[in-house]
């Protein structure tokens, strides 16, 4: 289920999450609310979204608190916020927020505290599948259109190497060489090559039926070429022979 977007370039509001505890308990909102629509309602969400999506790691660390992750103080006025990057997942969390009072219980740092000890500080795994089920949301379907829209530009240039970068930084080619065919239908041989460091798992499948639609069950076969390309470890490669639709 990881994803592949660079923390050290956050440019994506699926990189940013809030978790449903801070949702419902300190903002007030549900917690399937569109970001930018809690940004709208809360200023301090509002400068997380400003922030995290182009800097991650925050200048100031919360150090009475500890926990998987590093995490950092956001200002806005006198609301305050914690924050943490998760690299595995590739995503930065808001984890709290609170008005800065000092020396008064009801302190956001005094908060953030209390919700650490009480192990309600960090994400849980419904918050994850949360973040997943709206990445997929977001992400699939702008993957299948660039991955459709790439063979479609390959099918009116064959033989050349047509390559894309599709979400979550993941670069594909696809290479056309349309074949006789004795019944005379449509008939063309494909390429496919994917960067196997950028692959997520389950997308495979739906690229390679995003380039032949309508085909059979399980048309690719795995190959070690790929035309005017030497080998290369890092990517995997396919080939098909597709008779086109319609």
């Amino acid at each position: 289920m990881q994803q592949t977007l660079d923390l050290s370039d956050v440019k994506s509001l699926a990189a940013l999450a809030i978790t449903q505890r801070c949702c419902e308990s300190d903002l007030g909102v549900d917690a399937d609310l569109a970001l930018p629509a809690i940004a709208d309602r809360h200023s301090i969400v509002d400068k997380f979204v400003a922030l995290r999506i182009g800097r991650p790691i925050g200048q100031e660390t919360i150090r009475s608190v500890r926990g998987a992750f590093p995490v950092f103080s956001l200002h806005s006025g006198r609301e305050r916020g914690a924050t943490a990057a998760d690299p595995e997942h590739n995503v930065v969390w808001l984890l709290a927020t609170g008005k800065h009072r000092a020396g008064d219980r009801s302190d956001a740092y005094t908060h953030f505290k209390r919700l650490e000890k009480r192990g309600e500080l960090f994400p849980t795994a419904a918050d994850y599948e949360r973040l997943f089920r709206r990445r997929n949301a977001e992400t699939i379907p702008l993957l299948l259109s660039r991955v459709s829209a790439t063979y479609a530009q390959a099918h009116e240039h064959p033989r050349e190497p047509h390559t894309v970068l599709l979400p979550s930084g993941l670069a594909m080619s696809l290479f056309v060489e349309p074949l006789a065919d004795e019944e005379l239908t449509q008939v063309e041989r494909l390429w496919l090559a994917l960067d196997a460091r950028s692959l997520p798992k389950k997308w495979l499948p739906l690229i390679q039926a995003a380039c032949t639609p309508g085909a059979g069950d399980r048309p690719w076969e795995w190959t070690a070429d790929f035309p005017g390309r030497p080998p290369n470890p890092h990517e995997l490669r396919f080939k098909c022979w597709y008779e086109v639709q319609g």
